[in-house]
């Protein structure tokens, strides 16, 4: 089991608005109190070191990390140093919404490199981070948090997800 502070494993979420709430909803829901998660705004963070899982701040300090979640608004311009970021400034990222080429590093909402870009799918993307995160960090789960893949055919108004979203929808 990774651990870190207070025998807690140590979740990182970079970003901001419904991808970075529903990872942090997400993470607490599959995590409970075995989760320490912390949420900074982009502008907050200079760089990513995957190698030694920290985070360097605007203000110089360092910051560790046992698994970290960027969770970038589509269209941003802000990237930060030290993730992949492919040629359509996205994330590239696998079905689990690791980062290709991450061990840690995860990766949920409109900047990921998906087939799949249409509003509604950010807590799916978001459960499956938090499930392949429960995996990897060794929390007891039921049955049926079991980390499954993202399936863009069962996108959040067929039902895919397990949780309802956490945010209030517009309209």
């Amino acid at each position: 089991m990774i651990t870190s502070r207070n025998k807690k494993t140590h979740v990182v979420i970079l970003g901001g608005g419904a991808a970075a709430l529903e990872a942090k909803y997400a993470i607490r829901d599959f995590g409970g109190d075995r989760a320490a998660v912390d949420v900074f705004a982009l502008d907050a963070v200079i760089s990513v070191d995957r190698e030694h899982h920290r985070i360097l701040m605007h203000d110089r300090t360092e910051l560790g990390y046992d698994f970290l979640v960027a969770a970038i608004p589509p269209r941003t311009e802000r990237r930060i140093v030290g993730l992949p970021f492919d040629g359509t400034d996205a994330l590239p990222v696998d079905h689990f919404g690791l980062i290709e080429g991450c061990a840690r590093e995860y990766a949920a909402g409109g900047a990921i490199s998906s087939q799949v870009k249409f509003q509604g799918t950010t807590a799916e993307h978001a459960d499956v981070v938090a499930a392949a995160i429960a995996s990897e960090a060794e929390w007891p789960q039921p049955e049926s948090q079991i980390p499954e893949s993202f399936k863009p055919a069962r996108a959040s108004n067929l039902g895919y997800s397990h949780r309802k979203s956490q945010i209030a929808s517009p309209g």
